[in-house]
């Protein structure tokens, strides 16, 4: 088993201050995160108002050519939506999850929207 020194896990103390300082935005970023089983997924996680939103491990992991992720990282087995506001849902897909037609056809089939989720801004957190 490959142990990333880099990893961190979602209650780390760096992704907690990132997220208290998600008072009227949303920020979307990527982590390399350890599992309590000590294995590591490329995963995207979304805050908005302090609060955890969303969270995405990549479905599709390249592993051919020099592409060798799947040496490293697990893979993802979920393709479920972000709601940031009641009527925009949307997906945090990553890298190769939005170059293949299948996962944002997907999302498209739920109702939602595949985004580069940076830079969003939540009025739901508005006037709190």
């Amino acid at each position: 088993m490959f142990l990333a020194p880099w990893s961190r896990r979602l209650t780390a103390d760096e992704i907690a201050t990132i997220a208290s300082r998600t008072d009227e935005i949303a920020v979307s970023f990527g982590i390399i995160e350890r599992a309590s089983d000590g294995r590591t997924s490329n995963t995207q996680a979304l805050f908005s108002c302090g609060q955890l939103l969303h969270l995405h491990r990549k479905i599709n992991i390249p592993t051919y050519g020099l592409l060798q992720e799947g040496k490293f990282y697990k893979q993802g087995g979920e393709l479920s939506l972000a709601a940031l506001e009641d009527d925009w849902k949307t997906a945090t897909l990553i890298c190769a999850g939005s170059w293949s037609p299948a996962l944002p056809w997907l999302v498209a089939l739920q109702g939602g929207e595949p985004h580069d989720p940076a830079n969003w801004f939540c009025a739901r957190c508005r006037g709190r």
